[in-house]
């Protein structure tokens, strides 16, 4: 898992992330799945209530890959990965405050202007 401190550190991982809106069909109904998360929690349950998809990363056919965002503000890209044995892999944790420093470099909006209906 990377964690990310810099804002110029995140924007370069951002640059190979594409992310879309969620669909209303995405779901974090992954109720026995632990991620691990950049917070004070350390760890989260995907299907906790708590917890919203921010953004879903696709990529290629297969592969469920959302950002989530918890409580306290983290947002984590989990990779959802398996068929019949499921497991939450996370790949990058950033606080809500190096990302909206990273939009700001990008001149987009900051993240609580999202809205997704």
């Amino acid at each position: 898992m990377k964690t990310f401190n810099k804002a110029t550190d995140f924007l370069k991982e951002l640059a190979e992330t594409s992310l879309r809106a969620p669909l209303k069909t995405h779901s974090l109904n992954y109720p026995n799945h632990n991620y691990a998360c950049g917070c004070s929690y350390r760890a989260h349950i995907v299907a906790d209530k708590s917890n919203s998809i921010f953004a879903y990363a696709p990529k290629g056919v297969f592969a469920v890959r959302f950002v989530i965002r918890c409580q306290k503000d983290y947002f984590t890209l989990v990779h959802m990965k398996g068929f019949l044995k499921i497991e939450a892999i996370t790949e990058w944790t950033v606080s809500k405050k190096i990302f909206n420093e990273c939009l700001k470099i990008i001149k987009l909006p900051d993240v609580d202007s999202v809205i997704f209906n």
